[in-house]
């Protein structure tokens, strides 16, 4: 592996395909990212768009621990709309369509939810199996105050923060899994126009090891009123994984999409994911076969 790197150097993590997103950001497994934003600005659909787009262009399967998605029903209708283009509704999604990507997100995307225990121990043993059993390569626990958190005798609060962002950091590395942890920021002050400051991973609840301990960390900020979304990449732990810095965008409201700052909503794309993606294995596979026959003009 030395000699690997030393012979071609570091090497990009994965991209979304989306170039001011990437230039910012690329994702390698085995690293902790946490994502923080005001209540109602768009951290966990975004974190969402991330995961399906991780999953569509690298085949990076996805658990999910998030009961504020619950029932998961209402989780599965964002994921459709993600992927297909379309709302989620009988109409706009045709009955083929929505077989093929209800059978889709069946074999991609899992949902943990424990009935009886919601400990983070229970939680991460389910994770385990599935890296085992179904090969995800995504974990998105959302969020961290959903978790039952069991603190030691005599721990205080930052204690059991470090520990318990430890123990994530050690199965994100051993089980060779990319972690998002979305967590909620304290109350935040408003400023002299009304609007709410931008939180940062200080602003968290509990600790400062929000921020120390995590390989990436973003921060979602939402205008409602011009339908402007902000996504602060604050730390990129690896200066070969991205240069952080503020990516603007918008926000598709009609398929939970994100979309390029400068588009309008007639340039939007719905495209059905699953379908632009057999087109280009498709003419992959072409050009395969013609670069294999011996009468190729060039």
């Amino acid at each position: 592996s030395i000699y690997n790197l030393f012979i071609n150097g570091m090497q990009k993590g994965a991209y979304i395909e989306m170039p001011d997103t990437d230039k910012a950001i690329s994702w390698e497994l085995g690293r902790l990212a946490i994502v923080t934003g005001i209540p109602s600005h768009g951290k966990s659909e975004w974190v969402d768009f991330i995961v399906t787009k991780l999953n569509i262009i690298h085949k990076w399967r996805v658990a999910y621990f998030s009961p504020e998605n619950f029932p998961t029903m209402y989780h599965f209708a964002k994921l459709c709309s993600k992927i297909t283009g379309k709302e989620f509704k009988a109409g706009y999604i045709s009955t083929n369509e929505f077989e093929e990507t209800f059978d889709y997100i069946k074999e991609n995307f899992f949902f943990i939810y424990p009935e009886d225990d919601m400990g983070f121990n229970s939680i991460i043993e389910k994770a385990k199996y599935l890296v085992k059993k179904r090969g995800i390569k995504v974990l998105v626990i959302d969020p961290y105050n959903k978790i039952e958190h069991l603190k030691e005798k005599g721990e205080n609060e930052t204690e059991y923060i470090s520990r318990f962002l430890d123990k994530l950091v050690t199965f994100a590395r051993t089980y060779n899994v990319l972690v998002f942890l979305v967590a909620h920021p304290r109350k935040m002050q408003k400023d002299t126009t009304g609007k709410h400051e931008v939180p940062s991973l200080y602003d968290i609840n509990g600790s400062a090891n929000f921020y120390n301990k995590c390989d990436y960390g973003i921060s979602v900020y939402r205008m409602m009123s011009e339908n402007e979304v902000h996504v602060q990449i604050l730390k990129v732990k690896f200066k070969h994984l991205g240069d952080g810095g503020d990516i603007q965008m918008k926000y598709n409201y009609r398929n939970g999409r994100y979309e390029h700052f400068e588009s309008d909503v007639n340039s939007w794309d719905y495209s059905n994911y699953l379908h632009r993606k057999e087109i280009e294995q498709k003419n992959t596979k072409a050009f395969e076969d013609l670069i294999t026959k011996d009468d190729i003009p060039f």
